[in-house]
């Protein structure tokens, strides 16, 4: 039987939420509805980097011992926690003002340090 579609690994520029519905329809489009196929399809799909974020969410249990779900919903809810404390980055990136007696190398490794870990910063690194 031909497969339908192709699953690309998960970027990061696309919202994670997205990617799971992409993963649905070719679950829907070819027919998968065993749950540890689906499973397997998901963790081959998402990529390296993604892989390795999962394996560390589920600590010391392993991958295969989790539903697609449970494994999506896990990394959904990192990847939020993410989102929101990258926006409280930007927020204080964009209050900073360079303080009395700071120099500006203190004030530009500050600011390097807010946007360490936001997709904000990639740039400015």
């Amino acid at each position: 039987m031909p497969t339908f579609g192709k699953l690309d690994k998960y970027n990061e520029t696309e919202d994670w939420r997205h990617y799971i519905e992409r993963v649905n329809h070719f679950f829907g489009a070819n027919e998968i509805t065993d749950p540890d196929k689906r499973r397997s399809i998901f963790l081959c799909s998402v990529g390296a980097k993604t892989y390795k974020l999962i394996r560390s969410l589920v600590a010391l249990e392993h991958p295969k011992d989790k539903s697609c779900e449970d494994l999506a919903k896990l990394a959904q809810e990192h990847f939020i926690a993410q989102t929101f404390r990258c926006c409280s980055t930007i927020f204080k990136f964009n209050t900073c003002t360079q303080q009395p007696g700071e120099t500006i190398a203190m004030f530009l490794a500050e600011l390097r340090h807010l946007i360490k870990h936001c997709e904000f910063g990639q740039n400015f690194r």
